[in-house]
């Protein structure tokens, strides 16, 4: 019995050997070649067995095969330079594509889109930049996708809607501009979602509340205005929401108290008005509530005594506070900071009509501009030179804003009471008007305090 166990061993050795050994298709032998050449493979930190025989190329370093095809190219961390080239998209059996922290620099090719059978991308912590191709949303088999911390620009690709197995999406640490497009909603199997800290403008897509399966999601150092969809509220598998360091405004929906797994809740360093909600209290899971620097008034909901996992809690930088001594005991046993005063600055900034953005793109935001009988909130780019661009203006239901922008239709003239920039200081603005969405600075006042 041992021996014949044995032999079929070793017979099982010979036939994995010569199928190892076996020549893999010439197309790509050469996308192998010129991928060495093009990313530098004399430098790599391990080259073992590149460029070797023919018929070797299943044993060079980083390469798996299956079939006398290669399914998976593993060159992470490996001292790579160079680009990545077009010809990879030869690699038609390819399922794993890791060419993670190194130096690649160079576009993406569109010809990854090519891959059909690959399940696992990952591209992070390189030096890429250009685009990301739209070709990619071809990777049906997709399930992981990250290519985090590169220079990449342009947009997201609404192509990538497509990709309906993808597990993780992460292309935090970019460039990236834009919207963020409402197909990200069609990833019904999406776990994890990194978007955070590029340059993406616009409204949060309510159809991310959609993506029933997410535990992360950061959308956190951005551009990103309009409201937080109440739609998010059913994400109620998050383990971790970050929204901080964008421009959101309008009051924190009552709906996130949904979120029965939140461990981690960033929402600081926003224009959120209103009230901290009370349902927030429903949030048993939560280790860590972060909420300063915005514009919220009232009292903290006495509610947060119910958050027994609570290790973290700044509500600095609003106009909140209480006198619920349960609550303030509670605060005073954990991480928190809370009483700060309402500061004459910070008053005015709750009041004003308009605050001028001064990361990436900058961008002034009027909350709210009367013309004649009608209201609107407008977004203007700023071109330099003191010249400014209407990029984005909508109808509002009703006129709520204390110090209201307003536009002079006859004389084209904008005039804005109080625009807030980020060091606090506060200013008065005109506009001139050329009648086609183009302002020309005419005059800034720098406010007094209150």
């Amino acid at each position: 019995m041992k021996k014949k166990l044995l032999s079929a061993l070793a017979s099982l050795f010979l036939i994995t050997s010569a199928h190892e050994a076996a020549a893999i298709p010439v197309q790509e032998q050469s996308a192998l070649t010129d991928f060495y050449t093009a990313a530098n493979g004399s430098s790599w930190a391990n080259n073992s067995g590149w460029l070797g025989a023919a018929g070797t190329e299943c044993n060079w370093y980083g390469i798996y095969c299956v079939g006398g095809h290669i399914v998976r190219l593993n060159l992470a961390s490996n001292g790579l330079s160079g680009s990545i080239t077009p010809s990879l998209g030869q690699l038609t059996r390819l399922r794993t594509l890791i060419l993670s922290s190194n130096n690649l620099s160079g576009e993406i090719p569109s010809t990854l889109g090519q891959l059909s059978r690959l399940g696992l991308l990952r591209l992070e912590h390189n030096t890429l930049g250009g685009a990301i191709p739209a070709s990619l949303g071809a990777l049906s088999q997709l399930k992981h996708f990250s290519l985090d911390s590169n220079r990449l620009g342009g947009s997201i690709p609404g192509e990538l809607g497509q990709l309906s197995q993808l597990l993780r999406f992460s292309v935090g640490d970019n460039q990236l501009v834009g919207s963020l497009p409402s197909e990200l909603g069609f990833l019904s199997d999406l776990k994890y979602l990194r978007l955070d800290h590029n340059h993406f403008s616009g409204a949060i897509p309510a159809t991310l509340g959609q993506l029933s399966q997410l535990t992360y999601l950061a959308l956190d150092s951005n551009a990103l205005t309009g409201s937080i969809p109440q739609e998010l509220g059913n994400l109620t598998q998050l383990t971790s929401l970050a929204v901080s360091h964008n421009a959101l405004s309008g009051e924190i929906p009552s709906s996130l108290g949904q979120l029965s797994h939140l461990k981690s809740f960033w929402l600081n360093a926003n224009n959120l008005r209103g009230s901290i909600p009370a349902e927030l209290g429903q949030l048993s899971q939560l280790t860590g509530l972060w909420m300063g620097s915005n514009l919220l008034t009232g009292t903290i909901p006495s509610s947060l005594t119910q958050l027994s996992q609570l290790r973290y809690f700044s509500s600095a930088s609003n106009c909140v506070n209480t006198n619920d001594g349960a609550l303030q005991n509670f605060l005073t046993s954990i991480n928190a900071v809370y009483a700060h005063s309402c500061t004459e600055e910070r008053q005015l900034l709750i009041n004003s009509a308009a605050r001028y953005n001064m990361e990436g793109q900058r961008v002034l935001m009027v909350e709210e501009v009367r013309v004649g009988h009608l209201t609107y909130s407008a977004k203007l780019l700023d071109l330099g030179n003191d010249q400014f661009a209407l990029t984005e203006l909508t109808e509002l239901a009703e006129r709520t804003h204390p110090s209201p922008a307003s536009y002079h239709k006859g004389s084209l003239v904008l005039d804005i009471p109080v625009v807030y920039v980020p060091d606090l200081n506060t200013y008065s603005v005109q506009m001139k008007g050329d009648g086609k969405g183009k302002f020309s600075l005419s005059g800034a006042t720098l406010l007094p305090p209150i």
